[in-house]
């Protein structure tokens, strides 16, 4: 076995553009501002909500400002010195479940505790540090080749599920007595009468955010209304009704204070004991030491699918992209990432990759900090956001139109070859979504997206570069001077925005289209029709039934664990990392290989360690 052979590959072929990833970010110019903001607001929305989550879940242990604090750091780091610029760091809700799990147990050992939570938490991330760097150096990023949408579908529905479940635990949690301060001060339950208006209070924020987020979706295709007003309602309308439904929250007066329950956090510059936690990693007793191998293998397995899925999702066919991507690479960075987090006393973040509009979710690790990945987008170790900046062809390098740079012609002719230097057979196949993300939006300088129909005769290139990505992580790295205003978010609008993330998962899932499907009027499938999907027309109902029917008892099962196994639950990832022999080699024996290959098709160019030429590159990028 060639040890590193795929990190080698993608560093040299990442070296040969890295100039070029820089200077494709600086010519673009003033339109770098509309992916670099967009980004920034779908990062730093799911932040604050999976900071305030972990707040609760956690005792107050991570707050937002952790969550903001390795968002930031770690975006930094992806996009200076990360492979694949496409991708950014985020935190996703995977992680902040399996956060829950690990306070749960650590609170519960007498040689733990909440105080030693975080020391403990550090360890578990140190470990996971470990098994990546393994993993990276082992090469198995090669196995990629297996993952097809099946899994990914699961993984992306049962992210659906639990946004939508977290939104509902949230709205009925402010019925309750409310929590204490941020700083510790007792829980202050208030009159009874008061609990009632603060649930009251927050089911109408949580139902009219996410409505008028749904419908100001949509703008791009109203008829009334300038261009311009529809384009940015379709870009911005969500954090703009995050501001709306905050400021409407004051119309309650005469409240006893705490209510309407806001977000709680303390401000950044407040003094924390949280921040020293590496000063106290050798408090911990040494079993437990030990014992945080296994919830390290766990999120091991988390992060080890949800990168690689990111990282697929962040070159689909449909992007046209040129340059190679950095599998091996970029999981050895996220092994180092993991172990800064740890050092850092914040959240472990994951890579995600997010080509839709609605993606949101995302990538983190465990521990004192979170990465998808996010996954775009979306959030603790969560998943990763794809970054990209789509340019027109009037941009001058577009081998599209028949203008090209020795460079893109060196890529587009690896890309077409076969198998990469590392040993990652290409695959290509029809367009679809992996994980419930949309895919018409592209969060780029121009393209097809939410808004005004494109101009049809122009066609768009997603363009591989840095700048995005790095004005997105700082900006979240500014949004930490804006804790006094964040604190005034209603925990009405958290639930309600979780709840639109839950339903924007679910746009472009072939997986919730075929659930649709079971309940469907059979009359009203008209499989014969030319628009409709081709597993319709070319698979019998029966059959696309049966392959659905499996898929959700999958779902349903994961799921289950997660919500009923108490802290057994933590397991789940190693659920969603079986899903992939189930699929390769039991599935197989259940479907017609040729029914099989239609309704589990994928879209991605799978290549790795593509060469590039250096001086090619030099011409490109001036």
């Amino acid at each position: 076995m060639n040890l590193g052979a795929g990190i080698r590959a993608d560093v040299h072929a990442r070296l040969n553009c890295y100039s070029n990833d820089w200077s494709q970010g600086w010519e673009s110019g003033s339109r770098i501002l509309a992916p670099a903001s967009y980004i920034f607001l779908a990062s730093l929305l799911p932040a604050l909500a999976f900071g305030q989550q972990l707040t609760d879940e956690t005792g107050h242990t991570i707050t937002v400002v952790q969550v903001l604090v390795s968002t930031a750091l770690g975006g930094i780091i992806q996009a200076v010195v990360g492979g694949q610029p496409l991708l950014i760091v985020g935190v996703s809700e995977p992680i902040v479940i399996t956060y829950g799990f690990m306070y749960t147990f650590a609170r519960g050992q007498p040689g733990l505790g909440s105080p030693l939570f975080l020391a403990w938490a550090a360890w578990v991330c140190v470990w996971t540090s470990v098994s990546l760097f393994a993993l990276a150096l082992l090469n198995t990023c090669s196995l990629i080749r297996s993952f097809t949408p099946f899994s990914g579908e699961i993984f992306g529905m049962l992210t659906s599920m639990l946004f939508a479940q977290q939104a509902v635990k949230g709205v009925i949690a402010d019925f309750s007595p409310l929590p204490g301060s941020a700083s510790g001060a007792a829980p202050s339950p208030g009159p009874q009468p008061w609990l009632v208006v603060n649930g009251l209070w927050s089911l109408l924020l949580a139902c009219g955010m996410l409505m008028t987020s749904m419908f100001v979706e949509t703008a791009g295709s109203w008829r009334f209304g300038v261009g311009v007003l529809r384009s940015l309602l379709a870009l911005y309308g969500v954090p703009i009704m995050v501001v709306a439904w905050s400021g409407l929250s004051f119309a309650l007066k005469g409240a006893p204070e705490g209510i309407p329950s806001r977000v709680r956090t303390p401000n950044t510059w407040e003094p924390s004991s949280n921040w020293s936690t590496i000063t106290r990693m050798a408090d911990v007793p040494p079993a437990y030491i030990a014992g945080a191998l296994v919830p390290a293998l766990i999120i091991t397995i988390l992060f080890y699918f949800d990168h690689n899925v990111s990282a697929l999702m962040a070159q689909p066919k449909s992007y046209r992209l040129a340059k190679p991507p950095a599998y091996h690479y970029d999981l050895l960075l996220l092994s180092l990432v993991t172990l800064a987090c740890a050092a850092l006393a914040k959240l472990k973040h994951q890579l995600r990759a997010t080509a839709a509009k609605q993606a949101t979710a995302d990538a983190a690790l465990p521990a004192a900090v979170v990465t998808r990945p996010q996954g775009c987008s979306t959030e603790g170790p969560g998943r990763a956001v794809a970054v990209l900046a789509a340019v027109s062809t009037e941009s001058g390098c577009d081998p599209w139109a028949g203008q090209t740079c020795p460079a893109c012609d060196a890529a587009a002719g690896s890309r077409t070859s076969g198998t990469g230097a590392g040993g990652v057979e290409g695959v290509s196949a029809a367009g679809r979504s992996h994980s419930g993300h949309s895919g018409h939006m592209v969060c780029g300088v121009e393209g097809p997206g939410p808004g005004p129909d494109p101009d049809p005769g122009k066609e768009s290139l997603v363009v591989e570069q840095r700048l995005s990505g790095l004005m997105q992580a700082a900006g979240v790295l500014v949004a930490l001077g804006a804790t006094p205003a964040i604190k005034q978010i209603p925990t009405g609008v958290i639930w309600g925005y979780f709840a639109y993330m839950s339903i924007a998962f679910l746009t472009g899932s072939e997986f919730w289209e075929r659930l649709q499907l079971l309940i469907t009027d059979p009359r009203r499938r008209a499989p014969s029709q030319g628009g409709q999907p081709r597993y319709l027309r070319a698979v019998p109902m029966r059959t696309a039934f049966a392959f659905t029917l499996f898929q959700l008892a999958c779902l349903l099962g994961v799921w289950a664990l997660v919500t009923f196994a108490g802290i057994g639950g933590i397991a789940f990832p190693v659920l969603i990392f079986l899903l992939l022999p189930v699929r390769q080699y039991l599935m197989p024996l259940l479907f017609h290989k040729p029914h099989l290959s239609i309704l589990d098709e994928a879209e991605y160019d799978v290549v790795s360690g593509c060469s590039f030429v250096r001086s090619g590159l030099g011409e490109a990028g001036g």
